[in-house]
């Protein structure tokens, strides 16, 4: 099971506040006010953020009942752990203080250590730092896995194989207006690889970045660029292979701001069959042909704009993809050999923002803000269908929300969120019950 990982960042929804100046840890974890209905339990805060800076929110978990949830605030890596056996710790500071971390990525090993990666702007130039926690451990000290002096670092991901191999991407300038996709590995036992370059694109910048691995080590890697106007690019890796050359998927024009492409996901399935989608005014879907060569995206109807892709990979094989059109939350399929399914409707409701979905063994678990129920809402998919949502944490008045990021756990999921209202945001988790 894997689900796609895309770097981006986060924005606040809903009204605006004025935020009062709060540290980044507390004195560890506190019940939050909500209770959760269905099968999730009680909100538990993990942090404060101060909001003033850009946030962002990720988390990796497993089916041992590990699990992180990594923020950024302050310009600093902040990180709460748990374990089955015990609930979540004091949020710890990865980031060295004299630098301004941004764009966090984290994933677990399959023996519960987790790797962390962020983006650092340091007083001279930007690199990328990586911090490792084993099983019972404490956070390592960051090391630079990019290549030094760089002008500027971001969409930086991270995802493990079923051997505990670890790949890090990210998007990069090695001088003005010169973009590049990089990346490093790290095998078990061993240390970082030096850092490679996958691709150099014509353009000005790499806009955001996704990464997705199977168990055998084939990998998909995706981004968008600006180039006049905006592109998407994927590359891959077969199982044991190196990287081939890029391939441009499609384009959304720069201006207006509704024909732009914001999102590009990508998954690749046990078989090493990649797949991708994005966004401009509709849902654009392809996958590899069994020689490598990609299929010709197909466009999906349209109601309204679409927005907020999601797309996961279940341990069948099948990438499930959602997204939302006008009321309606839809979704569309790829199974193994065949071609993405006609999209359906198949969670209605209020509009809702930072959609994110997370296999977890025989279930589909779709986390999201709800606008009109001012709820952090999850429903969860078996072979039965999707489920009627539930409410998992709901914010106080004059609401804002920046990020919702969810991660097996388990035989269940967790759902983190970043939000506020009148107050300082905080940084807060619920996991499912099932």
């Amino acid at each position: 099971m894997s689900t796609n990982r895309t770097a981006g960042t986060g924005s606040r929804r809903g009204a605006a506040a004025v935020l009062l100046a709060a540290s980044a840890v507390i004195a560890g974890a506190t019940a939050g006010p909500a209770q959760a209905a269905g099968p999730w339990s009680t909100p538990v805060v993990l942090g404060q953020v101060d909001g003033t800076s850009a946030m962002r929110l990720v988390s990796a978990g497993d089916a041992a009942g590990d699990a992180t949830v990594v923020w950024t605030t302050g310009g600093r890596v902040t990180a709460s752990t748990r374990t089955a056996s015990a609930s979540w710790s004091r949020a710890a500071t990865l980031s060295p203080a004299a630098e301004t971390a941004s764009s966090p990525a984290v994933a677990v090993r399959p023996d519960g250590t987790f790797v962390a990666v962020w983006a650092a702007r340091r007083s001279a130039d930007a690199v990328v730092e990586a911090s490792l926690r084993a099983p019972g451990g404490a956070w390592s000290a960051p090391v630079v896995i990019s290549a030094p002096s760089l002008p500027s670092v971001g969409g930086v991901q991270v995802a493990v194989d079923a051997a505990g191999s670890a790949l890090v991407v990210w998007g990069q300038t090695t001088a003005p207006s010169a973009p590049s996709v990089a990346a490093a590995g790290l095998p078990v036992g061993g240390a970082w690889s030096a850092p490679v370059t996958l691709a150099t694109p014509t353009g000005t910048a790499i806009r955001q970045v996704s990464l997705a691995v199977n168990a055998a080590g084939a990998a998909v890697v995706g981004w968008t660029r600006t180039a006049g106007d905006i592109y998407a690019d994927v590359i891959t890796r077969p199982a044991g292979g190196t990287f081939g050359a890029p391939t441009t998927l499609g384009m959304g024009a720069l201006r207006p701001l509704q024909d732009q492409l914001h999102q590009l996901l990508v998954s690749i399935d046990p078989a090493g069959r990649a797949a991708a989608a994005f966004d401009t005014v509709r849902t654009s879907v392809t996958a590899q042909r069994a020689d490598g060569t990609w299929d010709a995206p197909a466009a999906f109807p349209f109601t309204s704009l679409v927005s907020n892709l999601a797309l996961g990979l279940e341990d069948t094989g099948t990438a499930r993809l959602l997204w939302y059109d006008s009321g309606r939350i839809l979704e569309s399929g790829l199974a193994a050999g065949q071609g993405w399914s006609p999209p359906v409707a198949v969670l209605a409701g209020s509009s809702p923002s930072d959609l994110t979905i997370v296999p977890s063994g025989a279930r589909d678990v779709a986390g999201w803000y709800d606008t009109g129920t001012n709820a952090v809402t999850a429903a969860v998919h078996t072979a039965a269908g999707w489920g009627a949502p539930a409410t998992v944490g709901r914010l106080g008045a004059s609401p804002w929300i920046a990020a919702v990021s969810g991660a097996p756990l388990g035989s269940g999921a967790l759902l983190a969120w970043i939000s506020g209202g009148t107050g300082p945001g905080t940084v807060t988790v619920s996991q499912s019950t099932f």
